[in-house]
């Protein structure tokens, strides 16, 4: 019995066409709709290009000019009262004089410094991440009122360093309490400014939730345009075209930003998409995934006209470790010297409101995954632990148990929740070495294990009472949104980041949002 026949079948030129893989001609016709877009754009009539851009980013334009009067305004006024304040409680009369000269070189210092650029270029105006570049421009400016002073009044005793630290410390001062001002200020008077992102959904949809628990931020999303062409509308954010149209969403929208989230995208066709957006004229901002890996705290490295990045090690040098437990162990025991008479009468109210003991004790995971024993003022009622998996069907978090109004709760509980003082007892497990001051957020056993991946590195360092994941959201935050944010925290450590944690944590307690 013989072989069976083996037909040999030739395709035409036409049908090898047809059978070439969807994926191919997607693609194809991307590249010809992203080179045809970006052609468009860069070979636009120079004139009416100009034009058009400068029709389109008048809006911006006032809003900036208008955070940079207010801020040099401020600025002015803020050197002068704390030069006044140094004459008058230091005795230094001669000050008066030199303070017109040093009030000369506050706004010029101030602008090699970037202290009047910064606002147009991001959405949150934060005046706490000016304060190390404020405290050196006091610096400079008192050094400069000083040496006036001595080189105008001939024969003048010599400059004591009570005066010269006395006014660098209030013109710090002046300076961040005036800028919040004019910042509060121009938010008023200027109009809210419009977004529109070029992303897909999923990204869209992250980056609204993100603006709507920052309420310092005045923006709103208009819409999305996808970043990949063809794409199947989704998500929240309404589509408004597609990135060919975007000179004209520009104009019609009344665009202010457009925020780039390129996700998956080829680097080049992004880059592509980057330079093409530029010519319209209005404000660009990126969101790279990759540094949700790398953290932000990198440094710039040119070599041979090439930017290289260098990305941080993970781990805490010993000589940092030291200055934050030092850091520590200082800051508690002043807060708890401080504190001491509001913790007195919050254990003498919990034990008239209900019965059971003080504090609220329970096993947490800390540093390297040790066990530790964490201090709370109880704000339950005695046993409440045992009923929560009788209220797991009422839990408003995933990954974590959350309810947000828990019946387990007693009156003095509330009041002591809503002031964060049930908190305080934790400054004795900072002292124990337990626990820090800032640091990734403490968990449970059982929450503890849902953990994998690289998030575990959040373990490397110390736990915190507060940290980066009360500041950037509610308190239904998602486990795995706050595993990012505190993976971000360890990459990114530094003393100054502390330092605002700190300070923006007394904010939102202060404001009672929940911390």
């Amino acid at each position: 019995m013989g072989e069976p026949a083996v037909t040999e079948m030739r395709l035409s030129p036409m049908s090898q066409h047809e059978l070439r893989t969807t994926d191919e001609v997607v693609r194809g016709q991307q590249a010809r709709t992203l080179e045809d877009f970006t052609g468009e754009l860069f070979m636009l009539d120079p004139p009416r290009a100009v034009a058009e851009s400068n029709e389109i980013s008048q809006a911006a334009n006032r809003r900036d000019s208008t955070f940079r009067r207010l801020l040099g305004a401020s600025d002015l006024v803020s050197a002068m009262l704390a030069l006044v304040a140094t004459a008058a409680f230091t005795h230094t009369s001669q000050v008066y004089w030199s303070m017109f000269v040093a009030v000369l070189f506050v706004v010029p210092l101030g602008k090699l410094a970037g202290l009047y650029d910064r606002d147009a270029h991001v959405l949150n105006h934060s005046t706490l991440d000016e304060v190390p570049k404020l405290f050196m421009l006091a610096m400079m400016t008192a050094v400069i009122a000083f040496i006036a002073r001595d080189l105008a009044v001939i024969g003048a005793p010599g400059i004591g360093t009570q005066q010269l630290v006395f006014l660098i410390l209030a013109m710090t001062m002046c300076l961040c309490t005036g800028r919040v001002i004019a910042r509060f200020a121009a938010r008023m008077v200027s109009p809210t400014e419009r977004i529109l992102v070029v992303s897909g959904s999923e990204d869209c949809d992250h980056l609204r939730r993100k603006l709507d628990v920052s309420p310092q931020i005045r923006a709103e999303i208009v819409g999305r345009v996808p970043i990949a062409f063809h794409e199947l509308p989704g998500g929240h954010s309404k589509v408004l075209g597609e990135v060919h149209d975007l000179r004209r969403l520009v104009a019609t929208y009344q665009i202010d930003r457009l925020v780039v989230i390129p996700g998956n995208r080829n680097p080049d066709e992004v880059s592509d998409v980057v330079r093409a957006v530029k010519s319209i004229g209005v404000k660009i901002s990126l969101l790279p995934r990759l540094f949700d890996a790398i953290g932000f705290a990198v440094e710039s490295d040119d070599v041979g006209g090439e930017q290289l990045m260098g990305v941080r090690d993970y781990r805490m040098t010993a000589s940092s470790v030291l200055l934050k437990r030092a850091t520590d162990i200082f800051g508690a025991s002043l807060m708890l010297l401080l504190a001491s008479p509001v913790m007195i009468a919050a254990a003498i109210a919990i034990k008239l409101d209900s019965r059971g003991p003080v504090f609220f004790r329970q096993i947490r995971i800390g540093r390297r995954g040790e066990e530790f024993e964490i201090f709370k003022f109880r704000t339950m009622y005695d046993g409440a632990d045992r009923l929560k998996v009788d209220l797991d069907h009422l839990n408003e978090t995933q990954g974590l148990f959350k309810i947000e109004d828990d019946p387990r709760i007693t009156r003095v509980g509330k009041l002591l929740r809503a002031t964060s003082i049930d908190e305080l007892p934790q400054l004795l497990n900072v002292l124990r070495g337990d626990m820090s001051l800032v640091g990734p957020r403490p968990l449970v056993p059982r929450e503890d294990v849902a953990i994998t991946g690289w998030y575990r590195r959040r373990s490397s360092i110390t736990p915190g009472i507060t940290g980066a994941w009360q500041l950037h959201g509610p308190v239904s935050m998602p486990l795995d949104e706050m595993m990012r944010i505190d993976y971000l925290y360890v990459a990114n450590w530094s003393w100054w980041s502390d330092a605002k944690i700190m300070l923006r944590t007394v904010r939102h307690v202060v404001a009672r949002r929940g911390v």
